[in-house]
């Protein structure tokens, strides 16, 4: 894997082929999801201790109850296939932004905006590392009176991703609200016209979070703050790679030097 992503950076940037060209830019998209998934099971091995009950009690101090406990009088079927729904979305949230950045040929943006991605990806791995966390659907099911159940997809939908991710420590941060962030932020500077879509899309995301007891309130700080520095601090990143260090082992890569604007 790691030798045909070389490859795609080293020939495709610059290629007159559409396809390499397109792969060079999107591998992301394949790589990291990938990466992320097979990393994460080494997280318990690295770190053999779990920190639920830290975050328990520090939601009880802030709240003085649970709660995924107490959203449970709210808790519908047919809410819960909404919520569900978007919580799977996560993954893909960030492409209809890539795709517009991409085919309106703005290449500094659509750089910046996919370091951002993986920015937020590997500082979130790293999180886990700190913080391992299995969730409220695990710790908190002795406390929790009501099922979560679909009236269409969602009891299909939460039963696929207990088979894909399995027991993962990939509470905090919430990296679903760090990326409902981001694409909130990015979409707002970026493309304008997505950005209704992703604030409806990005709140599903994060009501989900914690009403599907996949995450603790705690874990939601966490997340905006990461969701804000990778989008930031992208913009800070990308202009300095590309003066300091890309272009000048290798000037004929990029041509003519994009010009990265910050927002902030």
């Amino acid at each position: 894997m790691f030798l045909v992503v070389s490859l795609f950076i080293r020939y495709g940037e610059n290629s007159q082929n559409a396809l390499l060209r397109f792969c060079r830019f999107w591998y992301l998209c394949a790589g990291i999801p990938i990466l992320f998934a097979e990393l994460s099971y080494l997280i318990h091995i690295v770190r053999p201790v779990d920190y639920d009950p830290f975050l328990i009690k520090l939601d009880l101090f802030i709240f003085g109850v649970h709660p995924t406990v107490w959203l449970e009088r709210f808790v519908h079927p047919l809410l819960t296939d909404i919520l569900q729904v978007f919580y799977v979305l996560y993954l893909p949230l960030p492409l209809p932004l890539g795709f517009l950045l991409y085919c309106g040929k703005k290449e500094e943006e659509f750089y910046t905006f996919t370091t951002a991605i993986s920015m937020l990806f590997f500082l979130s791995l790293l999180g886990y590392l700190a913080v391992p966390a299995i969730g409220p659907r695990y710790t908190l099911v002795s406390y929790q009176h009501i099922p979560l159940y679909g009236m269409w997809c969602a009891d299909e939908l939460m039963a696929l991703l207990n088979q894909v991710e399995g027991l993962n420590r990939d509470c905090f941060p919430s990296g679903h609200a760090a990326m409902a962030v981001m694409v909130w932020i990015e979409s707002y500077l970026r493309g304008r016209k997505l950005f209704p879509l992703y604030l409806v899309m990005g709140t599903g995301v994060f009501i989900g979070t914690v009403y599907l007891r996949y995450h603790y309130v705690v874990d939601l700080p966490a997340g905006i703050i990461l969701g804000v520095f990778c989008s930031v601090a992208s913009r800070r990143l990308v202009p300095w790679w590309e003066s300091t260090i890309r272009r000048q082992s290798n000037p004929r890569l990029l041509g003519p030097m994009p010009a990265v604007k910050s927002q902030y």
